[in-house]
């Protein structure tokens, strides 16, 4: 059949099946019926999707289709069916619903793999998303312009529209869906032609869709008489508005996706997509507000729950994907703040920390509760609150920017001399200070001892949180590194600027995240098994975060070989008068964590972080040989046997004493 015959048969079904949704729209007996007819058109697009018909079926198709036939164009005829299962939407039932949304799906794959044009397809999925909105719009008693409404997408002159009548949210939802089913077509081997078309014209919609009208609208008609009127108290309740917000996180969290960004190749489409996560990046308050403000009319716990997973990973991967500013990052603490202070500040110890307590197909799928909530989902909504904050924190405290010397932030926090070091900084350093005393107070009235110990207990206990999930274990590890310590250049050079106050919050940051004891902590966490590491460093996911982990740390060791060495055997040779300022442990008591004392007692640490790494070195250089190693490993190789000999001039040196 040719191209233009298919589509005019299509058309032909869809238009029948139109016709009977038209006619009853909401008969709850006429469900059978509509699902029937929408399963023919289904049943068609996949037929052609698989062969082509034989001559005679073709020539009787083409006189069967009269004068709906080849005497359309192709163009014309997709306008008209997308136009027609968009009409499906808007019936009471979720399966016709269901069922329309794959057959738009499915037509588009089918158009996507006969070489159709997509333009076509989502000029008119804009144009019935504009239709929609916009119908909602003018019948809003919140709407400033009524009928006038200015024109959501750019391409609605050149569609067909269809008759939506009364639109409600569940055919803005729908359509939603629609995005985020085919956006998961587009992750598959498409070209990148196509992928531009998908991105040109989701961030057409993305950009004008009057999102702060929305937004209104919806908290309004949820807003309940003789309940105050102020912004605080209304809600999110009805059960097509949480449906929408959940389809509409689920596409962001899809486009934010780094998956997504290995398709986009060409500077056209990385410029399109950079463009609409831009665009969402500034609309993450208004969602947040949405999902997550006094939500009361039948909203559960657990559909809050799901928000705050999504909401929270959707910034993870935009702070991933593109550049923040200053702005962005201020707004992301404030959010984590206003809406996770909970799981934030909970305490790392507060749930048992053991290796079955991880992800392995949900967030929610443990069932063990506390408090009404999966302790497993808990535990993932405070890792993934937690990385966030410290990306933003890092961020803040190595941002370029020019200082401005009357800068409001730096007289909130009581800081002054902003020539030195810039108010970001400072505002970064007092953000991760204040968590940590929240988390793992600094008693100046104990003894160094007992501080030590509890610094070495936390930052195990931390590093735990993320062990079992290795894409962010690397990436928070990598975050710390850039954390600065009261050894750092910088800091050191301008000591005497600071604060009294200032310094100890840089010297407290520096004890319970310095490098050599994170290093040792992880290599422990891992069991010394050098085979974890190799799987690691070979894997295809977090090869290359491994790797560069791995990198800098041997370099560090490298360089600071008596902090390496210290932090392995419990000792400090650099002992100074003044015991606060002394930056390692003699030892772990036994009241610490049984792992975590094993690790340094008799130079275990040291011992078992050697053998780990001398046959690391040993399996990589096999493989690199061979030319079996994914990458070239000759740097990582020449770090590893740069360690080496520094452990066996170390043992010579032993041996000598």
């Amino acid at each position: 059949m040719s191209p233009r015959c298919a589509y005019a048969r299509l058309h032909r079904l869809a238009a029948d099946s139109r016709r009977l949704c038209a006619a009853t729209p909401e008969a709850a007996e006429q469900e059978s019926d509509l699902l029937i007819s929408l399963h023919k058109v289904l049943s068609e697009i996949q037929l052609l999707k698989r062969a082509p018909q034989s001559e005679a079926e073709n020539e009787l198709d083409e006189e069967a289709n009269g004068k709906i036939g080849c005497c359309y164009c192709e163009d014309s005829c997709v306008k008209q069916i997308v136009c027609d299962l968009v009409c499906f939407l808007r019936t009471d039932s979720q399966f016709v619903q269901h069922s329309a949304v794959n057959v738009i799906v499915s037509l588009s794959e089918f158009m996507a793999e006969s070489g159709g044009d997509w333009e076509t397809i989502f000029s008119s999925l804009n144009g019935c998303l504009e239709l929609a909105i916009s119908n909602i719009l003018s019948c809003s008693s919140t709407s400033p312009t009524g009928d006038g409404q200015k024109s959501v997408c750019v391409s609605s002159s050149e569609v067909v529209k269809p008759d939506l009548g009364d639109t409600n949210w569940s055919v803005v939802s729908s359509m939603v869906q629609i995005y985020r089913k085919i956006l998961k077509l587009v992750k598959q081997d498409y070209e990148e032609k196509l992928v531009e078309v998908y991105l040109k014209h989701i961030c057409s919609w993305i950009s004008y869709v009057p999102w702060n009208s929305i937004f209104d609208i919806i908290l309004d008609q949820n807003n309940v008489d003789g309940y105050p009127e102020s912004y605080d108290n209304k809600v999110l309740g009805s059960k097509l508005e949480i449906l929408l917000m959940g389809n509409l996180l689920q596409l962001f969290c899809s486009l934010a996706d780094q998956e997504l960004g290995d398709y986009s190749e060409t500077d056209t489409s990385v410029e399109l997509r950079h463009q609409a996560l831009g665009v969402i990046q500034y609309l993450v308050p208004l969602l947040s507000s949405w999902c997550l403000r006094n939500q009361r009319n039948g909203n559960s716990l657990s559909v809050r729950h799901y928000f705050k997973h999504k909401l929270l990973m959707l910034m993870v991967r935009l702070t991933a994907e593109i550049p923040i500013d200053s702005y962005i990052i201020h707004s992301f603490l404030e959010l984590l703040h206003e809406y996770f202070e909970d799981v934030l500040n909970q305490k790392l110890t507060q749930f048992e920390v053991a290796s079955g307590v991880c992800l392995h197909d949900s967030p929610f799928s443990r069932s063990t509760y506390v408090g009404g909530v999966s302790e497993g989902s808990q535990q993932h909504l405070q890792r993934l609150a937690i990385f966030l904050f410290l990306k933003c924190i890092v961020t803040l405290i190595t941002l370029k920017v020019e200082t401005n010397p009357r800068c409001v932030c730096a007289e909130s926090l009581g800081f002054n001399d902003l020539g030195v070091v810039c108010c970001d900084t400072r505002k970064g350093l007092l953000e991760l200070y204040i968590w940590l005393q929240g988390q793992h107070p600094l008693d100046t009235c104990a003894d160094y001892e007992t501080y030590v110990e509890k610094c070495m207990i936390f930052s195990s206990s931390f590093l735990q949180l993320f062990v079992n999930e290795d894409d962010m274990l690397f990436q928070v590890l990598l975050q710390l590194l850039n954390l600065p310590s009261n050894t750092t250049q910088q800091f050191l050079e301008h000591k005497y600027r600071f604060q009294k106050n200032e310094w100890d919050i840089v010297f407290h940051i520096s004890n319970i995240f310095n490098p050599m004891l994170l290093f040792h902590i992880f290599l422990a966490k891992l069991h010394y098994d050098h085979h974890m590491l190799l799987d690691y460093l070979i894997s295809k996911d977090i090869g290359s975060s491994c790797a560069e982990y791995l990198l800098r740390c041997l370099r560090r060791v490298c360089e600071s070989w008596k902090s390496f060495m210290h932090y392995s055997y419990g000792k400090d040779s650099t002992r100074s008068n003044n015991k606060k300022r002394k930056t390692v442990p003699k030892r772990v008591s036994e009241k610490s964590e049984s792992e975590t004392a094993t690790m340094w007692e008799r130079g275990e640490a040291f011992k078992q972080a050697k053998q780990c790494l001398f046959s690391l070195r040993v399996s990589v250089e096999s493989l690199h040989q061979r030319r079996l190693f994914p990458y070239n490993a000759e740097v990582l190789l020449r770090r590893l046997r740069r360690f080496e000999e520094l452990c066996l001039t170390e043992e010579g040196a032993n041996d000598l004493v």
